[in-house]
């Protein structure tokens, strides 16, 4: 057992060592992690029958100066910032704030008196007060509330079902005071990020591990499809589906497979969404916002129709259109321009992801990916008629509402997990 002489002439090169390590959070693991270093040597050095009132400070001696090793701990775990995806992600913003302008703009008795600049400048400003927020935020903290954020997203959702405001079929929207959200687009990532921490681990012989397997992923969806918001149920099996393999392939096939096809039944069933894939199926008998869609980026051309150019027959250009719109204005270049974009940031997201380690992490990464992929890629591939038309706005650029709010705190999660990578090592090789 070491004396106190030898604890304190310890401590005092511990202490060198965090002096120059600006996290203090990583203090204790350091302390921990380079104390059972010493304790390793200083057993080597009682094999080697060093008298027990030196082995404290030669093997602190084996260990090296204390500055040097502090200062590398330091530049090696040190918090990372990326800007590069917080640019892109400004970018977007931007492109939806200008969008907007155009739309109020334009001329058109809808949109000239209403101020969508303006709520959408009070949503971008509030959703980075948010991202930055849960960048300060310790994600690995989530983990431990999975079960509480699932559940309780559950009863949020169920709640919008009881007393939601019923827009377009739908039962998807949630009001509070003067502020309403779309409940259910906003808790897809949410159950996505309880998902991640939940065990999905389990023997084929656990039956409650398959209970609670199947619950994660039937319950949700039947809220989906109560709501009328099938859309969003499609993308959260997606995400969820991702998750389910990196962790137990055999539920995901036993369980997720028939839930599937009960879901694309009920798709089929669902007599719009026949239309609409009829209409996106026919070379001749296109639906409206089809045709309105196309015949607005054929005119457009390499120049556009300019600033704030009336277009009463494109539905929905301040969300669902955004992107049509945007090219309507401003030529095909707009259209390329906001394309790349868009795949740049997703790049800058999977990238980001490919150089995290720790496996709840690398879960919420993946589903991020998959969801907003989905997300972002298909209004732009819905404007050329490359996939069937649905009710999905760009992200960051349509105006989206408080919905966005979750989305940038969702990118505030995914930097917050960034700024981690290389915070806390399993075990320092320095020492």
């Amino acid at each position: 057992m070491r004396s106190m002489e030898q604890d304190a002439v310890v401590q005092e090169f511990l202490g060198r060592v965090c002096r120059h390590i600006r996290v203090k959070s990583m203090h204790a693991e350091i302390r921990e992690e380079l104390g059972s270093h010493i304790a390793e040597r200083m057993d080597m050095l009682a094999s080697e029958g060093v008298a027990e009132e030196h082995r404290a400070r030669e093997a602190i001696k084996l260990m090296g100066d204390p500055d040097d090793i502090g200062r590398s701990l330091h530049q090696a775990h040190k918090p990372v910032f990326d800007w590069k995806l917080v640019v892109l992600l400004a970018l977007l913003a931007i492109v939806g704030l200008f969008g907007l302008l155009n739309v109020q703009m334009s001329g058109l008795k809808l949109w000239s008196s209403i101020q969508l600049v303006e709520k959408k400048l009070f949503i971008v400003v509030l959703g980075f007060v948010a991202l930055f927020i849960c960048y300060f935020l310790d994600y690995r903290k989530l983990k431990r509330y999975s079960g509480v954020l699932f559940w309780g997203t559950i009863a949020l959702m169920a709640l919008t079902l009881k007393v939601g405001i019923t827009t377009n079929g739908q039962n998807v929207f949630l009001a509070f005071g003067p502020f309403g959200m779309n409940v259910m687009a906003a808790s897809i990532l949410p159950l996505l990020i309880a998902a991640s921490g939940l065990n999905h681990k389990f023997s084929s012989k656990d039956a409650v591990g398959w209970i609670k397997f199947a619950a994660q992923m039937v319950i949700p969806v039947v809220l989906y499809w109560q709501s009328g918001s099938l859309l969003y149920g499609c993308i959260y099996l997606a995400g969820f589906g991702i998750i389910a393999l990196r962790h137990n392939r055999v539920p995901l096939l036993a369980v997720g497979l028939p839930i599937l096809s009960l879901y694309i039944y009920k798709l089929t069933q669902t007599p719009y969404l026949v239309e609409r894939l009829q209409s996106f199926l026919s070379a001749q008998d296109k639906d409206y916002q089809t045709i309105q869609t196309i015949g607005a980026i054929r005119s457009a051309g390499w120049t556009g129709h300019g600033f704030a150019a009336a277009n009463e027959t494109l539905p929905y250009i301040y969300d669902e259109s955004m992107y049509p719109y945007l090219i309507y204005c401003f030529g095909w270049g707009a259209g390329i321009v906001i394309g790349l974009l868009v795949i740049g940031f997703l790049i800058r997201i999977w990238k980001m992801g490919v150089s995290i380690r720790d496996e709840y992490a690398t879960c919420i990464f993946s589903a991020f990916i998959v969801v907003f992929g989905i997300r972002l890629l298909w209004p732009l591939l819905m404007a050329y008629g490359v996939v069937p038309i649905v009710g999905q706005s760009l992200p960051f650029v349509g105006y989206g509402g408080f919905t966005q709010v979750i989305d940038f705190c969702a990118m505030g999660l995914l930097l917050s997990i960034y700024r981690r990578k290389q915070m806390l090592p399993a075990r320092m090789e320095t020492v």
